[in-house]
């Protein structure tokens, strides 16, 4: 009789191999799945640089046929943010739709989308903050001071910003709390979600933080010459890459939003 050596043909594998196996795949998630969170974030960010630059030429598309000036804004209330984006009294996607892909471009890949165009909400908030036709930075509001024509930027404390759209990101001093349209990478910050009767609105959010931090972030800018620029890891507050410029609420300084500081 032919003695064989090991496992005839159509042997099962042994429980010890199995096991090794097991400890191997599970060894190569381990390693793969924060690569592949990686890709899928720089992917997100990428789309949503894209959106960034869809606004700005929406922007200036709107000003290249109406006398070289953005979208009139003033017609929103004392108190409501230049974001706002409002059914009934004013809407930014009136003016900006005819110049846009989709309206898709105003929520950000990072947040969980909310019904932007169906929505009942009296206000629908962007996740992206557009500097154009709106006087909370300067004080008097005049047309030399405000983003009001295409390409002239505004003026805050003696310096000349030429940023048309942004992600949103915003010091809230009477709360306090930070929002931001972004996740920060040691996700201090939560995410908020409402869909209500009086607004519509997707942010990441942290109210009351002993510290008033949050973790690292990273955002893109969007400016009147058409460039998008990204600045990585931003530590806010206290990040000398940005400058805090105030919201416009009628009864001082509510609240801040972020802009780079020129050259950045």
């Amino acid at each position: 009789m032919r003695e064989t050596g090991g496992r005839g043909v159509g042997g099962g594998f042994t429980l010890v191999e199995l096991l090794v196996v097991v400890a191997i795949l599970s060894l190569l998630v381990m390693i793969l799945v924060p690569s592949l969170n990686r890709v899928k974030y720089l992917t997100q960010l990428t789309v949503c640089a894209s959106n960034v630059r869809q606004l700005c030429a929406g922007a200036t598309m709107y000003a290249s046929g109406n006398r070289q000036r953005y979208p009139n804004r003033q017609a929103l209330n004392v108190g409501w943010k230049p974001t706002d984006i409002k059914v009934g009294w004013y809407d930014e996607r009136v003016s900006l739709q005819p110049y846009l892909p989709t309206l898709d471009v105003f929520l950000d890949p990072t947040s969980p989308p909310v019904p932007l165009a169906g929505s009942l909400a009296n206000c629908v908030e962007s996740s992206y903050g557009l500097w154009y036709g709106w006087g909370y930075y300067t004080s008097p509001a005049s047309p030399e001071n405000m983003n009001v024509v295409l390409g002239r930027g505004f003026v805050y404390t003696n310096r000349r910003y030429h940023v048309l759209a942004s992600d949103w990101l915003t010091m809230v001093y009477y709360i306090p709390g930070i929002e931001g349209s972004h996740p920060d990478r040691e996700r201090i910050l939560r995410q908020a979600i409402w869909n209500g009767s009086d607004f519509c609105i997707s942010r990441w959010q942290v109210w009351w933080w002993p510290q008033m931090r949050c973790g690292n972030l990273d955002f893109n800018f969007g400016y009147d010459d058409g460039s998008v620029r990204r600045l990585m890891e931003l530590q806010i507050p206290g990040d000398t890459r940005l400058v805090e410029v105030p919201e416009f609420t009628g009864g001082g300084m509510g609240s801040t939003a972020y802009v780079p500081v020129p050259g950045n």
